[in-house]
């Protein structure tokens, strides 16, 4: 039986659909910023369904899957499979080809990485490496390399940016990070004061009253605005775009205590023509560094997904405007770079590191599938990498993660000197708090504090380290 007879034979409990589901759904998805996997897992359907529909590779489809997809998004089951002859999704955004092509890059490699927590570093590098060199081979891109250099050159990011979903909310901190306003594309507006973090919820974990965002009347409509549309964060004179994805982290309030801890200690003046974001996700350091020190004269973006270069140089793009600073970007795991050289030979003269923190604790690995906020490589690579990084190198710590910032120190012959005071702040990673024998572990071996009265229920200390090499008597 031959391909197009099997297209056309139709089964019991099976339904014949048009050509226009192809684009309503994928309209559907991007209006929501889901990729196919993320789709797939959250109604409940393989992958290859919502491929082949998409695509229009197949005309029948069973109807319990048509079912789940038309649940998933809230619609009548007859109006879903009409497609675009149905209700037009809030927010659709014409097709765009890069965005979703760099979301289902990250999203293969993160589930290939992550899910070979504890195989040969060697092997897990390989393994990256061939996911990127064959997804990019089937485009017009043909290399990983290729790519980045198209979204330096800023062919990419036009392309990139003109598929993203409109403005939706502009969120704005003042320097001292004692009120924070939301302001919703529709006019509402919620002002926070006294925030503890930049999305100050505290439903599920104050004890001293209401929550400041839900207990708004608009804190509701802000909060699916932030979820589904563009979101513009403003602080200390950065303008960063982010959107709600596993993929992307938002700068938070541990990147607003890193800045201030490096301007206290002087290195917002230093001399430092070459720096290095290291885990750059907006970008949100970096372009703070070079706005704020007209001494810097070249930012390189490093991250390990696709989709954190794309909003870094998007946002450099939107925030740099001296003629005499350029950016460039770095894809690799850590500090081991895709067709660039290792770390060891970069001689940067400032890098900055806010890394993840949460560790993968024996028996919880499977956190790091879920976000990329979750696992400590990256902290510890930045430290036993530090002498042929560059010649200063800053870490953001967490108390939570300071077991594997110090064996890293110590088995590289480093120190991590404090940089400002340490500051308690509120621990809000939901991937962590929705494990209760996750945080039971951090409570009683990781020092996460569990506090009433305070806001929020559970919280962490940071600080900023410099690594420097070893001296008799240092810490």
């Amino acid at each position: 039986m031959g391909a197009r007879d099997r297209r056309r034979r139709p089964k019991t409990g099976t339904r014949r659909v048009g050509p226009g589901l192809a684009l309503f759904l994928q309209r559907l998805r991007q209006a929501r910023g889901l990729t196919r996997p993320r789709l797939a897992a959250g109604a409940g359907v393989s992958k290859s369904l919502i491929w082949k529909i998409e695509s229009r590779q197949a005309d029948w489809f069973d109807e319990r899957h048509l079912g789940k997809l038309a649940r998933f998004f809230d619609l009548p089951y007859e109006d879903f499979c009409n497609g675009l002859e149905g209700p037009k999704p809030a927010g659709a955004v014409p097709e765009w080809r890069l965005g979703d092509f760099i979301a289902e890059t990250d999203e293969d490699v993160l589930g290939l990485v992550r899910g070979q927590v504890h195989a040969d570093p060697a092997r897990r590098r390989r393994g990256y490496e061939d996911v990127l060199v064959a997804r990019c081979s089937r485009t017009a891109y043909k290399t990983p390399q290729a790519l980045v250099e198209t979204l330096v050159a800023g062919t990419g990011i036009a392309e990139f940016e003109s598929g993203l979903p409109p403005l939706s909310v502009t969120v704005e901190a003042s320097w001292a990070f004692d009120a924070m306003t939301y302001k919703h594309a529709d006019g509402r507006a919620l002002v926070v004061k006294a925030p503890q973090l930049l999305w100050d919820c505290r439903c599920h974990s104050s004890d001293v009253g209401s929550c400041p965002i839900h207990g708004h009347a608009n804190g509701t409509a802000i909060e699916k605005a932030m979820r589904s549309g563009l979101v513009d964060i403003r602080w200390g004179g950065v303008a960063a775009y982010w959107r709600y994805t596993p993929l992307l982290w938002p700068p938070s309030v541990d990147s607003l205590e890193f800045l201030r801890a490096l301007e206290a200690a002087g290195v917002l003046a230093a001399d430092c023509p070459r720096v290095l974001d290291l885990g750059a996700g907006t970008g949100f350091l970096g372009i703070a560094l070079a706005a704020r020190n007209a001494r810097v004269s070249h930012v390189d973006f490093a991250d390990w997904l696709l989709t954190p270069l794309a909003f870094s140089m998007l946002n450099w793009r939107r925030n740099v405007r001296r003629p005499h600073q350029t950016a460039g970007l770095r894809l690799g795991l850590s500090t081991r770079w895709i067709g660039g050289s290792p770390a060891g030979d970069a001689g940067y003269d400032l890098v900055v590191c806010n890394p993840p923190y949460l560790p993968l604790l024996p028996g919880f690995e499977g956190l790091g599938l879920q976000h990329t906020v979750a696992g400590t490589e990256l902290l510890t690579d930045a430290i036993s990498a530090a002498a042929g990084l560059g010649r200063r190198v800053f870490v953001q710590v967490s108390n939570l993660a300071w077991i594997e910032a110090r064996a890293a120190a110590d088995g590289t012959g480093v120190s991590l000197l404090p940089v400002g005071a340490a500051r308690e702040v509120p621990f809000r990673i939901h991937e962590g708090l929705r494990n209760d024998a996750y945080i039971a572990k951090l409570v009683a071996d990781r020092g996460l504090r569990e506090r009433s009265g305070a806001g929020h229920r559970f919280w962490h200390e940071i600080r900023t380290y410099e690594v420097k090499p070893s001296s008799p008597g240092s810490s």
